[in-house]
């Protein structure tokens, strides 16, 4: 959020499957981007998919990074007067089914 104080709730839904990031707004998740499938090794990637063979473990890196989506040019202080602050982060791993 440009020019804003505001704290944000953020997700990544990491799905064997599948990613997905996603944000809190107000008491809803809202889904922030486009999913990306993970697909056969011998489908080549795109913006929307990966193939198997490309999936590691996941690690998150942490950072603070200024996009302008190419709507407007970047302004020096949109940069240097820039925060990134993390009070939070937990780690819900998927619940395997049991095997009965």
């Amino acid at each position: 959020m440009a020019n804003s104080a505001h704290w944000q709730t953020l997700a990544m839904e990491y799905h064997p499957d599948y990613m997905q990031m996603w944000k809190l707004d107000k008491d809803t998740w809202v889904r922030i981007g486009n999913k990306v499938t993970f697909t056969d090794n011998t489908i080549p990637p795109t913006l929307r998919t990966v193939p198997r063979k490309a999936v590691k473990p996941l690690y998150w890196y942490v950072g603070s990074l200024f996009f302008s989506y190419g709507k407007t040019p970047i302004r020096e202080d949109q940069i240097t007067n820039s925060t990134f602050e993390v009070d939070w982060f937990h780690y819900h791993p998927i619940k395997k089914k049991s095997l009965k």
